[in-house]
């Protein structure tokens, strides 16, 4: 029984690599080689001309720079904001702090599409368009991130925490020594998440971002 499912696991996985392990062939291939019959599925006479090519007329390294500038900056920015967001929620104690919670993770039910033209219209009028902060600053409201914070900081026991604060310690104090720490998987999580959220975001870049200079290579 083993035996046969690490066969099946492997012969699935060969599969899925066909399509990539064309793609790399093809690539090496020259325009003649292309249309060849019988198909070459290793080419005879491989080149990296095609590779020339496409670097000498799309700025690639500049592209890929700026989308990991924009990633990184927005999933630190996620970070940062979803913890406080969190440990607002999670640990001090205000009046409508539930009934403001509920509110606020009840936008994850609205599609990223219908904020995009509000979006537009406040970094618009914030002076914002053809910058990277029109994309970067968006990380700072994620519904999301905060709900799996809350749930992981909620597990903490508020003893640890009032045990600091009769020492003299601040909430900021408190939520990078104390709660940051026990809280580094859904953390690790939550980074995931947002750097792929920004680098698989087409619409921040097409929308916010027509300076060539700026282009993302999303």
């Amino acid at each position: 029984g083993g035996a046969g499912y690490y066969i099946v696991a492997v012969l699935l996985a060969v599969v899925a690599l066909v399509p990539f392990a064309w793609m790399i062939s093809t690539s090496l291939k020259s325009r003649g080689a292309l249309m060849s019959i019988p198909i070459e599925w290793i080419p005879a006479e491989p080149t990296l001309d095609a590779y020339g090519e496409v670097f000498s007329r799309f700025p690639f390294l500049k592209t890929i720079g700026n989308s990991l500038f924009i990633t990184c900056s927005f999933t630190l920015l996620t970070i940062i904001s979803a913890s406080m967001a969190a440990f607002a929620f999670a640990k001090i104690r205000f009046r409508g702090s539930q009934a403001v919670l509920a509110l606020y993770l009840a936008t994850m039910m609205i599609p990223t599409q219908v904020t995009m033209i509000p979006l537009f219209v406040v970094m618009n009028k914030l002076g914002l368009i053809d910058s990277y902060a029109s994309v970067i600053l968006p990380g700072i409201f994620k519904p999301f991130a905060v709900f799996m914070l809350v749930q992981q900081m909620r597990a903490i026991p508020n003893d640890f925490l009032d045990a600091a604060r009769i020492d003299g310690a601040g909430d900021f104090y408190i939520l990078r020594k104390i709660v940051i720490p026990n809280i580094s998987p859904a953390l690790a999580t939550v980074a995931i998440l947002a750097f792929q959220s920004a680098w698989s975001s087409v619409e921040g870049s097409n929308y916010f971002i027509n300076n060539e200079a700026l282009k993302t290579f999303a």
